[in-house]
């Protein structure tokens, strides 16, 4: 990466990242709470 380049941020809520896992919102909530995402 050179000094011009910034990585992407993506932000999405917890129903979006349910859906686009395949993952159950529970899950997520439980990686957020384990720190894992």
């Amino acid at each position: 990466m050179t000094n011009r380049e910034m990585p992407t941020i993506l932000t999405v809520t917890i129903g979006e990242g349910a859906r686009l896992t395949g993952m159950s919102q529970t899950r997520i909530h439980g990686l957020i709470e384990e720190n894992r995402i």
